[in-house]
């Protein structure tokens, strides 16, 4: 019964992509992937209790899992057969037939649960409530509260977070040079009230620094499974600071650097030595070529989740360093969203 279910589902599924293939080429461009979902949850049991309110955010967070996984070079659209034979959609077509409290959709990214807790998180992090996240209000994500008496020094590090706005949130270097370029040549003339003037040159320089909903979505679903493929892509763009494509020395010293600084910082914690936390990183990896850790490297060592938590945050550096002490994750590790990528693997 459920191969049947499915199986209507999924060629329904291929009927409604190809209707918002406005040129029909076989792809769908991110609005038209928009369109898709908004004109599906309209049918879809498991969220009746989606109101008009949250409708265009909850289609922006649901969209954004089918571009993540299945645009890896950022083209801004996908191809309708790989929507079809990936397990997103699937994902996305079990929230048909589900009821709305069915257990099941607990891990699921497209439950309107998981859909209202991520964009909860958003506002918890935006302290102004100016609809974007600042360097310093978007670093708060990995703080436990849980260990807040134990951790003083918690939140992603600076030199990861500048590299993750460059890269991602400002869409790359040469946007950034760009955006900054266009900024330099300040307010047109024509603005002769000075307080307008002064607000639209406040709001410019904001845009130039701060991170809007959508890089935010792709970060949560990069930090919700590292090891991921589209995860490691994701990351290693940030920490390959010189575009070589690969660690070396200076790329590891250069984020552990930042941990470092926090670290010592705090009066209760010990003398760390970080050249010993960056060979303990080569030996974890095993890199093919000694000294350099490729994306390939990252993606077969199996660890990359750790060594991303130890070069980019306070709060995963810590407990690494206290791993043997702390309690198992096994409990935290359920209540988390479980994803999976097209070859079915959690995510």
């Amino acid at each position: 019964m459920e191969f049947v279910v499915r199986h209507v589902a999924l060629t329904q599924s291929r009927i409604n992509l190809g209707c918002h293939d406005a040129d029909a080429d076989g792809w769908l461009t991110e609005e038209e992937l928009e369109a898709f979902v908004g004109r599906s949850v309209t049918t879809m049991a498991a969220l009746q209790s989606l109101n008009n309110g949250f409708a265009k955010q909850y289609c922006r967070i649901a969209t954004r899992r089918f571009m993540f996984l299945n645009d890896p070079l950022r083209r801004g659209k996908i191809r309708i057969s790989t929507l079809l034979a990936g397990d997103a959609l699937a994902d996305f077509n079990e929230l048909h037939a589900a009821r709305e409290d069915d257990p099941a959709l607990a891990k699921n990214w497209f439950s309107l649960a998981s859909a209202q807790r991520v964009y909860n998180s958003y506002l918890n992090l935006d302290l102004d409530m100016n609809g974007t996240l600042s360097k310093s209000e978007f670093k708060r994500y990995t703080f436990d509260p849980r260990i807040s008496d134990q951790c003083n020094n918690q939140g992603l590090s600076d030199a990861f977070v500048d590299r993750l706005y460059e890269e991602h949130s400002l869409k790359g270097a040469v946007a950034v040079r760009e955006a900054k370029a266009k900024a330099a040549k300040g307010v047109s003339s024509t603005l002769s009230d000075p307080f307008i003037a002064a607000s639209i040159e406040r709001r410019r320089k904001q845009q130039l620094t701060e991170m809007d909903f959508q890089p935010f979505l792709d970060f949560v679903l990069a930090w919700s499974n590292k090891n991921h493929p589209a995860s490691l892509a994701y990351f290693f763009r940030i920490l390959d600071v010189n575009k070589t494509g690969a660690l070396t020395n200076l790329e590891i010293w250069t984020f552990l650097h930042a941990i470092r600084k926090t670290w010592i910082a705090d009066p209760d914690n010990y003398d760390l030595n970080m050249l010993d936390v960056r060979d303990e990183l080569f030996d974890m990896v095993k890199p093919e070529v000694a000294g350099r850790i490729t994306l390939a490297d990252l993606q077969r060592c199996g660890c990359a989740h750790t060594v991303i938590e130890i070069l980019c945050d306070h709060t995963g550096f810590w407990r690494y360093d206290n791993r043997e002490s702390l309690p198992s994750d096994d409990e935290e590790e359920d209540d988390e969203v479980e994803l999976e990528d097209d070859d079915g693997t959690n995510f």
